[in-house]
């Protein structure tokens, strides 16, 4: 079914089916729809969509209580699996059952409730069909699912998806670092990332962030450092309804700065710039902000090791290195793909 032909449908049944119930039943139109074991799924975002699908035909949606004293078509929306549901019609005017499950991993988080509400659109129309060729059916027609698949089908199309729903993103992050090194070196750290989805696990991530170590004090005087670093990781990531969990790999790069402080007046200042590079890791975890949000609280570490390195020197002495194994952790505020 073509969406012209979906409108032509919605239009028809509008004026066959509406007036001949509405005259039996002295009632408006209605459907019952009831969602369970969805956590996933928002409910009040299926319940606002599905009734601006059926004001097309003039139909009222109702949520549980449902009435007793009304004749209704039930539209139950019911998760089987995680990414796996069940949408069931009935209808006692026609004494038609369809039933239809469909697998949400198909598509994307955002856009789900929309799907599903249009699906269950199709499934009632599909339904209700048989009263403007047939308003007195005996039995049940035969070959509910293939029209039930009619039904998802025209759904789909009828629903233009972009190519890459909400694939950017970003982060903010404070936290430390320590190089592991002769003489340990200690950073306070922040960052802001920005993320790029490849796909619904895997995850560009291009990071600017700057740290601001801990003096070294020496016999001669202080070693002061300071740093900007430009980190380029990709994230495979795995989500739940309410946390989220990744794993980064890549590299990170630093430029440093180091400022030697002496404690005397026979001993000169100097300045040092320096390079220190090498890979990264990360791992995270931390919880969602809704059940449908894109917002994430985590917890991060970091380790790496610093390949090339920058040493300051004191009397022409290693005093403080920034290179080697490094270790760190963060908090984040994110809002992800």
């Amino acid at each position: 079914m073509k969406p012209l032909r979906a409108q032509v449908v919605y239009a028809l049944l509008g004026v066959l089916f509406a007036s001949s119930y509405a005259t039996a039943q002295e009632q408006s139109l209605a459907v019952g729809l009831s969602l369970s074991d969805c956590p996933s799924v928002s409910e009040g975002a299926l319940i606002a969509l599905f009734r601006l699908e059926m004001q097309t035909n003039g139909t009222e949606v109702l949520t549980p209580p449902l009435p007793e004293d009304r004749t209704l078509t039930l539209a139950d929306v019911e998760c089987t699996q995680d990414t796996r549901l069940r949408m069931t019609i009935t209808d006692p005017l026609t004494a038609k059952t369809v039933i239809r499950d469909v697998n949400l991993a198909d598509h994307a988080e955002g856009m789900q409730p929309r799907i599903i509400a249009l699906a269950l659109a199709e499934l009632v129309v599909v339904s209700w069909s048989e009263l403007a060729t047939n308003p007195s059916p005996v039995t049940p027609p035969p070959a509910t699912a293939a029209l039930a698949t009619q039904a998802i089908e025209a759904a789909e199309e009828r629903l233009t998806l972009p190519e890459a729903p909400s694939r950017l993103g970003g982060s903010a992050q404070v936290g430390f670092m320590t190089f592991l090194s002769d003489n340990t070196s200690q950073a306070a750290r922040g960052a802001a990332s920005l993320f790029v989805g490849m796909s619904e696990e895997w995850l560009l991530e291009l990071q600017v962030g700057g740290s601001l170590h801990f003096p070294y004090e020496g016999a001669l005087g202080s070693i002061s450092s300071r740093s900007v670093e430009l980190s380029l990781l990709t994230h495979w990531q795995t989500k739940s309804t309410n946390w989220r969990s990744s794993l980064g790999f890549g590299a990170t790069m630093g430029i440093i700065t180091m400022q030697g402080i002496p404690t005397g007046a026979t001993t000169q200042s100097a300045e040092h710039t320096g390079l220190w590079a090498g890979p990264t890791l990360n791992a995270c975890g931390g919880v969602r902000l809704g059940p449908a949000a894109r917002g994430t609280v985590s917890l991060c570490a970091l380790a790496g090791w610093a390949l090339i390195s920058t040493v300051g020197l004191e009397d022409d002495v290693s005093a403080v290195r920034i290179g080697g194994p490094f270790l760190g952790a963060s908090l984040h505020g994110s809002v992800i793909p």
